[in-house]
């Protein structure tokens, strides 16, 4: 998990789509950290050793040099290693190594836990060369991590939790969800850098702080007076803690205040935490995080963030370690690292939160491709994941398409699109002007397919069909749309929009007939026979249909009337997972043949149309493979994170020539190469 994979940007803190924060270089310390969106949102790391300062993260070019010394140099970083819940670097210079953790427990088999506002960052250093060093430590947190789309004065202070200290600052006036949108930041609530109360802690300007540090390793002083400033990113007081950690000759002794865990070594820890006073407006009712759904504070929360500190960090651990175990089974090494990067990226594109019923509703954000929230066929590729570790999560996303398409505000035959632009799930955005739905903008059969087939997903995961009766007309009247109008769609868009308009897309087509059959199923686990045997001849008959109308000799079509086209055909995934047996083996094989004749260097392109690909769309297509031929797919897109030039979050759109982004990152579908991981794991309960 350390060799020569470079992840094109690495997570540090993943919390949320505004609690986002990147290193988008090869080393921590080589520019500044930044959200997903690229703007600066700063930490800053340094490290003092033997009167030597060094950063080990971020950049201190933000302002005028030190009075007292240049710029500090990079600590020389030895390896970074992204796990599903945590990024460790090490670093080795002067004498003394120091490995840095960040860990966001983003468990899915505790919804409580993984939707608290934290990040856990550790410290340790050690002796590298057997001798004793002095050492201090810096961790610096930057106001324009919660105002940087602020014009105004920020505020700052501190509070006591739990025997820790915690510093906060945010915009003065605050307008909480005052603004929605995609490349968006927050400028409302409360960034938080918590440490021991015992621990050095400051809140003034970062050149005084660095210049202390800088001196002697401290920052002891007072917090500056509270009055207005001007902008944040300019001259506003940052949040900093520092600790002394005297490095015996040895390396075993303890340090002052180091908790037992980690009594062996010197070590620092911090919370960086976000309170952001209120997450979504869902439906006109502004709610919080689903952990503060039963009237929590966020003192009280952070109280329980630093109690289950050494539990959480045990728990991390063995997740991280059994998803690269599962991983290399599935994929091999190449496939453990790229789960390992999605991992935490997917989820924290969401926000988790409670409905009036106390269920968890889970909202994605569809970054860099609108800022839409609750999309539908943005959760329908980002499911895989959820399947394998948290089905109800699945139910999470559905639930407000649900909602809205109940409401006297949708009347259309076919399913939404979304609920909203992020924070606000207020009613559907995407191709509504002036209040009215335009129709070349929708997109019907994608939807009412997605729906169908994720509704059957999560209630065959859970083997309880009450989400699917609670919500049945809905069901039935997409799946009746199906059957009018999806065999052959006529012009409109389909998830891959960024392609534009497409009439009778035939992977559109096997995704109505598998939306009709799921319906079948759907049926028959609620006890209607009757229409269960109906809608299942009737997608048994399309599919027929299909592979006489796309057939082209050894492959077949990107339309019906396209001939010499060809597509990936990812949605025929879904046959396979329910085992509808609607498209025999023969149409996958030459499919897979086919694909080998047409990939590039980066992996095979999406359609005969244009030289780019979608990540999570190639990954379903390995799913479908086994062995050299599905690593051959798998191998191509860690090329493609390896190489690209462009340094942003997990990218779902690139070109396979090049390896450029053209754009999509930090997007939630990015879950979907979860897929030959969850299809293995169903192949094994099938056969149990």
């Amino acid at each position: 998990m350390t060799t020569t994979f470079r992840p094109p940007a690495v997570p540090l803190v993943t919390v949320d789509p505004y609690f986002s924060i990147w290193s988008c270089a090869d080393a921590l310390h080589a520019d500044r950290t930044r959200h997903w969106t690229l703007a600066p949102h700063d930490l800053v790391g340094l490290i003092r050793i033997d009167g030597r300062v060094m950063r080990f993260l971020g950049s201190t070019n933000d302002g005028p040099a030190w009075r007292n010394q240049r710029h500090p140099s990079g600590m020389v970083q030895e390896s970074i290693d992204v796990r599903a819940t945590t990024t460790v670097a090490r670093f080795c210079d002067a004498g003394v190594r120091l490995t840095v953790s960040f860990r966001t427990p983003l468990l899915l088999d505790d919804l409580e836990l993984c939707s608290r506002p934290f990040t856990y960052v550790e410290c340790v250093v050690e002796s590298a060369d057997g001798a004793a060093h002095d050492v201090a430590l810096y961790l610096e947190v930057s106001p324009n991590i919660a105002a940087s789309d602020h014009d105004g004065p920020v505020l700052w202070d501190r509070e006591a939790i739990a025997g820790w200290t915690s510093m906060r600052t945010g915009a003065w006036q605050q307008a909480v969800l005052s603004h929605r949108g995609d490349l968006t930041t927050i400028d409302w609530g409360f960034v938080h850098l918590i440490a021991e109360a015992r621990d050095a802690s400051r809140i003034a300007s970062r050149s005084t702080l660095r210049e202390l540090f800088a001196t002697d390793g401290s920052i002891a002083g007072d917090d500056e007076i509270l009055v207005r400033r001007g902008r944040p990113l300019d001259n506003a007081p940052v949040l900093a803690a520092a600790w002394s950690l005297p490095v015996p000759a040895a390396g075993t002794a303890s340090a002052a205040g180091t908790a037992p865990t980690a009594a062996s070594t010197p070590t620092a820890r911090a919370l960086l935490g976000y309170d952001d006073v209120r997450s979504i407006d869902y439906f006109g009712r502004q709610t919080s995080a689903y952990c503060f759904r039963d009237g929590s504070s966020f003192a009280d929360v952070t109280g329980r963030a630093i109690a289950d500190w050494d539990g959480v960090a045990a728990q991390c651990d063995r997740f991280d370690d059994d998803l690269v175990e599962v991983a290399r089974q599935s994929g091999g090494d190449a496939y453990a690292e790229l789960l390992s990067l999605a991992y935490r990226q997917s989820i924290a594109a969401h926000k988790l939160i409670a409905d009036e019923e106390g269920n968890p509703v889970f909202l994605s954000k569809e970054c860099t491709s609108n800022g839409s929230i609750g999309t539908v066929d943005v959760s329908y590729p980002s499911v895989p994941l959820y399947l394998l570790y948290q089905p109800e999560l699945v139910a999470g996303m559905l639930r407000p398409v649900f909602r809205y398409a109940k409401s006297a505000e949708w009347t259309a035959p076919y399913a939404p699109h979304d609920v909203g632009t992020y924070p606000l799930a207020t009613g559907q955005t995407y191709g509504v002007v002036l209040g009215k739905i335009e129709l070349e903008k929708q997109m019907p059969v994608e939807e009412c397919g997605n729906m169908l087939i994720m509704t059957a997903a999560y209630c065959d995961a859970v083997s309880d069909y009450a989400l699917a009766r609670d919500n049945w007309a809905e069901l039935s009247t997409w799946a009746g749309y199906l059957v009018d109008h999806g065999l052959d769609p006529e012009n409109q868009l389909c998830t891959d929009d960024f392609a534009g308009h497409l009439a009778h897309n035939t992977n559109l087509s096997i995704k109505a007939i598998l939306g009709i059959a799921c319906f079948a199923r759907l049926c028959d686990r609620t006890g209607n026979a009757t229409d269960a045997g109906r809608y299942l001849d009737i997608a048994r008959r399309y599919a027929t249909t299909w592979q006489e109308k796309a057939l082209d000799g050894d492959h077949y079509r990107l339309t019906f009337d396209g001939p010499g086209t060809w597509s990936l055909k990812y949605n025929l995934v879904w046959d396979r997972y329910f085992g509808f047996g609607l498209f025999p083996d023969s149409v996958v094989r030459s499919e897979l043949d086919y694909y080998a004749t047409v990939t590039d260097r980066y992996g095979v392109p999406l359609d005969s149309r244009a030289p780019f690909t979608k990540t999570d769309w190639l990954v379903w297509i390995a799913s479908l493979a086994e062995g050299e031929e599905r690593a051959r797919y798998i191998d191509a897109v860690r090329r493609f994170v390896s190489d690209t030039a462009d340094r942003t979050p997990f990218c779902d759109w690139y070109d396979t020539h090049d390896a450029r982004e053209q754009s999509f990152h930090n997007r939630t579908v990015i879950g979907g190469i979860f897929m030959p991981l969850l299809m293995d794991r169903r192949g094994r309960k099938a056969t149990q």
